[in-house]
């Protein structure tokens, strides 16, 4: 099957679609060594891509020199995204 690039409206309505699903997060050590993990997100409406994790984590740390991390979703094929990351790292205490 040939590759056909997604629009930004279908890589924002496959990411939103119902049931939800975590999606991969792809980045890459320090020493050039891949690192993927499972991270639960959200998509606001300016489609900016959200996902929680914890301050010192390998993928904060992997994130923050990076340029363009690489998603996909789980269950939808073979369809992944990549982008340029800003990193923003809030401090919450959960009670």
């Amino acid at each position: 099957m040939p590759y056909r690039k997604m629009t930004p409206e279908q890589v924002r309505d496959f990411l939103v679609a119902l049931p939800a699903r975590p999606g991969a997060l792809a980045t890459v050590r320090s020493d050039g060594r891949p690192h993927a993990a499972p991270v639960w997100f959200e998509v606001d409406e300016a489609g900016n891509l959200w996902f929680t994790t914890v301050e010192g984590s390998v993928k904060v740390r992997n994130l923050r020199p990076q340029a363009s991390p690489g998603a996909a979703r789980a269950g939808g094929g073979p369809t992944t995204t990549a982008g340029s990351t800003r990193t923003s790292v809030r401090s919450e205490l959960a009670t």
